[in-house]
């Protein structure tokens, strides 16, 4: 509590507290394995199904906290293995370098979502950092499959932008390309000269 109290941390602060933790965390390794011997050679009890998931469970819960206590006190910082474990409970679970501010490293899923009538469906989940500029066709697709037609407008973050996903989307028919349209106000904008004069709207994702 008193780390997490305290905004600004010193190496030597820092260190103090992570090593802490890591005793802590050998200590709790140590009390469960013997937790598992103990219900392993109490012959009083007899084999059950909850007794073997119990056993199970465990063992398999040790191997990867063992796993993580390795790397954290054998890897630098600065060397990291890109496979290194991240999530005690979810191993598949990578960092995602997004650098910005304030949280330069973000953990967990990046949902892939289609907006219709107000709804949103999911048609992708990735647990890497992907480019949002490679999933515009998985979207485009999931979304025909799903209504048996593409929408009549698209639109995407900024990311999902390139010249590329335009002749993607043309070539699947959508006819209005909202992120391109954007992009090209964005551009005009920075030279000076209003590409949206007229005060439009932004037109917003709607079905055929």
């Amino acid at each position: 509590m008193t780390y997490q109290k305290i905004r600004k941390h010193t190496i030597q602060s820092r260190r103090k507290t992570q090593k802490k933790l890591l005793q802590f965390s050998r200590r709790n390794v140590a009390q469960l394995k013997e937790a598992v011997t103990e219900v392993q050679s109490d012959k009083a009890q007899s084999a059950s199904e909850t007794k073997e998931q119990f056993v199970h469970d465990a063992q398999e819960f040790i191997g990867v906290a063992e796993t993580m206590l390795t790397q954290q006190q054998t890897s630098l910082p600065w060397a990291k293995s890109q496979r290194s474990l991240v999530s005690l409970h979810k191993t598949h679970i990578r960092p995602m370098v997004r650098g910005k501010y304030p949280v330069e490293v973000e953990f967990g899923p990046k949902l892939l979502l289609n907006l219709r009538d107000k709804y949103l469906f999911l048609e992708d989940v990735q647990f890497n950092n992907v480019s949002d500029s490679q999933l515009l066709e998985k979207s485009l697709q999931g979304y025909l499959e799903r209504f048996g037609h593409v929408p009549m407008q698209l639109a995407a973050d900024r990311g999902f932008w390139s010249k590329e996903n335009h002749q993607l989307a043309e070539d699947f028919g959508v006819k209005k390309n909202r992120h391109r349209e954007q992009r090209q106000i964005q551009l005009s904008q920075r030279q000076g000269r209003s590409g949206n004069a007229s005060g439009a709207p932004v037109v917003p994702l709607k079905p055929r």
